[in-house]
């Protein structure tokens, strides 16, 4: 039997979004992966865009370069009902906490104010107390240490590019920066703004276009860097598109 789940997260106009997880909503599951994976609210963010989950992963996106659908599913990625077995897109906006609790399944996990919190729903979905997450997850032994996750996620997103850009052409890398730390500050700046990330995204799509024509794929090296640059330009697009539609609701 699926143990099944509501997560969700508050939006700037102080409505709450929410989509359906139909399989593994326990504490020891759904829990432990948004309490470790999921602690930056851009990556919530991602999530939240797929719609309804068959099943939460770590990774909100599949390795592009090999396959992932609803019956051949990436370990560790995401399960979507949209994006990996073609049904429509859906996703729930709540007015308010109450109407979002109505309309939540046996678990509730809530991402507001920068963190988790989390809620078990009763029969008649009233009075449902919602504590911290972390707490909930200790008073299990679930977790042993509390973590501070906040902007995990672009961070690795920044480090893999600046990775990338390494790898790919370490004279110019080097003449561009006196170290990656440098490197990492210049990028993550990049990443904050719509039209920095833009800029990112038009170097990958020039350095996809001159592996696919110019370049040997047989070759393993420069086969990996087409396909860290294809992973990367598909995450950078997902993420443009959140960046913009944040800004939009800061206007």
């Amino acid at each position: 039997m699926s143990i099944r789940s509501t997560i969700a997260m508050k939006q700037k106009d102080n409505t709450y979004k929410s989509i359906y997880c139909h399989a593994n909503g326990n504490l020891e599951y759904n829990g432990y992966i948004l309490y470790n994976d999921y602690q930056d609210p851009t990556k919530v963010k991602l999530l939240m865009s797929l719609g309804d989950i068959s099943v939460l992963g770590k990774y909100v996106f599949p390795d592009t370069t090999k396959e992932h659908n609803f019956d051949n599913r990436q370990d560790d990625v995401t399960v979507a009902y949209h994006r990996d077995r073609g049904e429509e897109l859906h996703y729930e906006i709540n007015r308010t906490k109450e109407e979002l609790v109505k309309n939540s399944m046996d678990y509730l996990y809530l991402f507001e104010d920068g963190k988790w919190k989390y809620g078990v729903i009763d029969l008649d979905k009233t009075n449902v107390e919602f504590i911290e997450l972390e707490d909930a997850l200790l008073e299990k032994n679930i977790i042993d240490i509390p973590q501070n996750n906040n902007d995990i996620y672009l961070d690795k997103l920044v480090t893999r590019i600046v990775q990338y850009a390494k790898d790919f052409d370490p004279y110019e890398f080097q003449d561009s920066y006196d170290n990656e730390e440098i490197a990492f500050e210049d990028t993550k700046k990049h990443l904050q703004t719509v039209s920095g990330a833009y800029d990112i995204i038009d170097a990958l799509c020039n350095d996809i276009h001159y592996f696919t024509s110019e370049s040997d794929l047989s070759n393993h090296d420069i086969n990996d860097l087409y396909k860290e640059a294809t992973n990367l330009l598909v995450e950078l697009n997902q993420y443009s598109k959140t960046l913009e539609k944040d800004k939009e609701m800061d206007i």
